[in-house]
């Protein structure tokens, strides 16, 4: 999240060309903090939070949270909602921790 490139350039006047190569500079690894789930019934409140895979900790990836709201069966009470829903997420990224804090929303749709 907190990476830096930067891009090197040759010149080859011969040729006519320009050579990239590109230095990366990783950051530090984010981990994921708090779950907030809003606007929720009780017991749809209570089955996402069954449904969430990624314990705080967790190396974070934001991939996860996408993948939590689309490949939820949609033989499953879960899936059913999120099908008929508008589905929402939030990060909050936390520089001095290095977590990732996700609020989900799932919103009817009008």
């Amino acid at each position: 999240m907190d990476c830096g490139v930067t891009p090197h350039h040759k010149y080859d006047d011969a040729k006519g060309i320009v050579n990239y190569t590109i230095e990366v500079q990783p950051g530090p690894v984010y981990t994921m903090g708090t779950l907030t789930i809003q606007n929720s019934a009780e017991d749809l409140r209570a089955a996402m939070l069954a449904a969430w895979k990624m314990p705080a900790g967790e190396v974070f990836s934001e991939k996860a949270v996408q993948d939590y709201y689309s490949k939820q069966s949609d033989k499953t009470p879960l899936g059913r909602t999120f099908a008929s829903a508008i589905c929402k997420y939030k990060l909050t990224k936390n520089t001095d921790t290095h977590t990732v804090d996700v609020t989900l929303r799932v919103e009817k749709r009008e």
